[in-house]
Order: structure tokens, then C-alpha cells, then sequence
């Protein structure tokens, strides 16, 4: 925490410095997500709580709760601010971010545990994938499901919609990928690339390229707009130590972020498909990791409810040395980064004893 060397000319040189932590949770951190244009941090955790912090000052501004077990995944509809979250308690709540109150929830008693959801604005669609090898999909307007499908033959471990909002990919534990028609809920493509779980997936927002990410410690990178990988193969980025558990595009498709189990966040940039910066920091694995609006900033969640929050654009020696990564706060050594805590009291809703949160304003 020396430095805020954030720009790596050299990737076998890790940026081993991060701009602010965030001790969120008292349990795995599954989700994190940057919005209001990049002022507002939302994490979910395996508490079963979603909290809104302000990323300036690591204030907690809302505590949303009612799921009965660990949240598994959290997705912002960001239209109309709306979270969606799915849980180990086999439901899947829509949630207005003004408040506490659930706008939709939708329960599948007979289904196994949920561990991915998205939302599907152009159809006003919701699906949730399950232990079972399914995905389950709700009409939001009406409430009702519209199908079950069985579409792997173990864990589907992520479920993500294209951005026209025709065509679903799902991953899983069977060591495939698959992308679906959503007209009729058939298969338009199989992907058995992967050796292992593939355990994510994200579309780019041009629809061009599809990303997933693997225990076997790669990504693989499909353009779909010229299907090139169906004869070549995926383009493969294989710079991971340890199983990929995120994988996420910049709001432009001109960067890739990726993190895993070996604690690392890594970019690239997917014009050239070369690896651009690793960060260093995290002391476990990592769940989440995924860009705000502009690129400067990366949000990272890990197992241990750590959240960091890492500026893309502090490059030489003299943007460290007067960069002001938070309001009121300077650049500073490691030596001084004990007196810049700020502790932020919450409660335990196991204990209902007081903790502490913390959140580094400076490094």
C-alpha cells in the first residue's frame, strides 16, 4: 500500500497497491457493483445482506435484507436502479435501491440452490441458474414462470443475457457453455472448450465477443460477430494462477477485466488480447470484479468480505505522488496507513453485537 502504481507496463510485474478497502462483510463477498455514476459501491455477501456504501468515503447508506440464506449473485438493472439477486434459499428478489422493500420476489420450492440471476430488460425477463443443471425464467411483469430448462448436466454456476436481449448463455459445472435462443429456449451453440467448471460468463455490449472464465485457469474469448471460433477456436487468455471466478467487460468493450482464486485481478485489452496490468492485494480468493461507467475505477469483492477499490489511471511517478484518491485524503506510505482508518459501525444480525467495518482513505 506504498505506492497507487496502477498502469503496469510490464505485467510480470504486478501493481501490488490499492486505492481503498472496504471490510463490507462479515462473510464472502459474491457480488460487487459500481453505480450513480461510480459514487455508490453495491456489495452482496453469503450473510445474506446487500449494502450500499458511498465509494468516497465508505459511508453505509442502506442495508437491504430478506433472503434467508447466502446471496449468490447481485445485477443492476440500471434503467431504473433496480437490483436483482439470487440465494441459496431458492428465491430470486428484485429490489428497489431507495429502499428496503422488495419490488418482486420469486420462490421455487421444488428448485435446488439458485447461484446466478439476470435480468432481461428488453423482454422484462428474469432467470436464475440452479444447482440442479437448470435455469429458471419469471416474466416480471406478471410474476409467472415462463420456463424451466435442463441445460447442463450439473451445476449451472453463472447465467448471463446479450445486451439486444435475445440470447442467454449459461455455464456450469459440466464443463460446457451454452448460448440459447430465448424465442424458443433452444440451443444456438454448444462450447465444450473449457477442461473444467466454467464458472462465468459475460457478453460484450456490442454483442461481438463472448467471454468465460474456468477452474482449468483460462478465459476464452468467442467472436461471435464473425464466428471465427468455430473453426480457429477461442482466442485464449491464460494468465490466471489459480481457477477464474470473474470475467466482465469496460462499459466500451475495449477492456477485460478477470479475477480468481490465485487473489489477482488482471485487465486486458481485447483489441490486442494481451494481458495490460495485474493488481495485487487481495489475501483470498476473489468472487467478483467488474468496472465502473469510464474504466478508471475497478471494484473487487474476495472470500473474506473484503471489498477494494483499485484507479486504473494513476500511472507515473508524479500522478502517485499528488494523486487524491478519496475526498480529503493524500498519498501516503504504508507506515501512515493506520492513521487514515475510518470505522464504520453495522450490525451483526447474527450476534447483534456491534463490529467495525473499515475503509482505508489513503495509502
Amino acid at each position: 500500500m506504498a505506492d497507487i502504481q496502477n498502469t503496469n507496463t510490464n505485467p510480470s510485474q504486478p501493481v501490488k497497491d490499492k486505492i481503498s478497502l472496504l471490510q463490507a462483510h462479515h462473510d464472502c463477498v459474491s457480488a460487487c457493483i459500481l453505480c450513480y455514476d461510480d459514487s455508490v459501491i453495491v456489495t452482496a455477501s453469503h450473510d445474506a445482506t446487500i449494502v450500499l456504501w458511498g465509494a468516497q468515503d465508505g459511508s453505509r447508506q442502506e442495508e437491504l435484507a430478506g433472503h434467508a440464506d447466502r446471496i449468490t449473485d447481485c445485477i443492476l438493472e440500471e434503467t431504473s436502479h433496480r437490483l436483482l439477486t439470487a440465494s441459496w434459499d431458492k428465491s430470486v428478489a428484485l429490489w428497489d435501491m431507495s429502499g428496503s422493500a422488495t419490488n418482486k420476489i420469486w420462490c421455487d420450492s421444488e428448485s435446488s440452490l439458485l447461484l446466478s440471476c439476470d435480468f432481461n430488460l428488453s423482454h422484462q425477463l428474469v432467470v436464475a441458474a440452479a444447482d440442479s443443471g437448470h435455469y429458471h425464467v419469471w416474466d416480471v411483469r406478471s410474476g409467472e414462470k415462463v420456463t424451466t430448462v435442463k441445460g447442463h448436466t450439473n451445476t449451472v454456476t453463472c447465467c448471463r443475457f446479450d445486451f439486444g436481449g435475445n440470447n442467454l448463455c449459461t455455464c456450469s459445472m459440466d464443463c460446457r457453455a451454452a448460448v440459447w435462443d430465448i424465442r424458443m429456449w433452444k440451443h444456438l451453440l454448444k462450447l465444450r472448450d473449457h477442461k473444467h467448471t466454467v464458472s462465468c460468463c459475460a457478453f460484450s455490449h456490442n454483442n461481438h465477443w463472448l467471454l468465460t472464465g474456468s477452474w482449468d485457469t483460462n478465459l476464452h474469448l468467442y467472436n461471435l460477430a464473425d464466428g471465427s471460433f468455430r473453426s480457429q477456436g477461442p482466442v485464449v487468455l491464460g494468465q490466471h494462477r489459480g481457477c477464474v471466478s470473474s470475467c466482465n467487460f469496460s462499459k466500451d468493450d475495449s477492456l477485460i477485466v478477470s479475477a480468481g482464486y490465485d487473489s489477482n485481478v488482471n485487465v486486458w485489452c481485447n483489441h490486442t488480447h494481451q494481458l495490460r496490468n495485474t493488481y495485487k492485494g487481495h489475501t483470498s480468493w476473489i468472487k467478483d470484479a467488474k468496472f465502473g461507467k469510464d474504466k478508471k475505477w475497478i471494484v473487487t469483492g474476495d472470500k473474506n468480505g473484503e471489498v477494494r477499490l483499485w484507479d486504473t489511471q494513476a500511472g507515473n511517478e508524479s500522478e502517485r505522488k499528488g494523486h487524491h484518491m478519496l475526498a480529503g485524503s493524500k498519498t501516503a506510505s504504508a507506515a501512515s496507513v493506520e492513521k487514515c482508518l475510518h470505522k464504520l459501525p453495522f450490525q451483526d444480525r447474527t450476534s447483534e453485537t456491534e463490529q467495525w467495518a473499515v475503509f482505508i482513505v489513503s495509502m
